[in-house]
């Protein structure tokens, strides 16, 4: 077994959480209802809060199933593409690819509200 194999989905499982940490603050912001002090529980027993971690866990998953593609789209990008190509390209698309999912995820959702 390949060492990349472990390495690129936890790469994008830290692009994931990363987003996800950044999407607390907002979120603890828009409630009210929010205690003085930061809980998981508390932040987890909204409904909202579980179902858009639960479609960005999905959205991530999504995006990793087509990482070989989103590998070789990228390496055809003028200018940017050669730079890489190479073994570091595995781990940056998947920190990209939980990041990012995650991100857009959350953008297109908010602007269908």
């Amino acid at each position: 077994m390949s060492l990349m194999f472990l390495i690129v989905p936890a790469a994008a499982f830290c692009g994931f959480v990363v987003q996800q940490i950044m999407m607390i603050v907002p979120a603890i912001k828009e409630d009210e209802g929010t205690p003085d002090t930061f809980s998981l529980r508390y932040y987890f027993s909204r409904t909202r809060n579980r179902l858009m971690c639960a479609m960005n866990a999905a959205a991530t998953i999504g995006m990793m199933l087509a990482h070989s593609e989103l590998v070789g789209l990228i390496v055809r990008i003028p200018g940017v593409g050669p730079y890489l190509d190479g073994a570091v390209l595995p781990v940056i698309t998947a920190l990209l690819i939980g990041f990012g999912a995650a991100w857009v995820f959350r953008w297109l959702a908010f602007k269908m509200t």
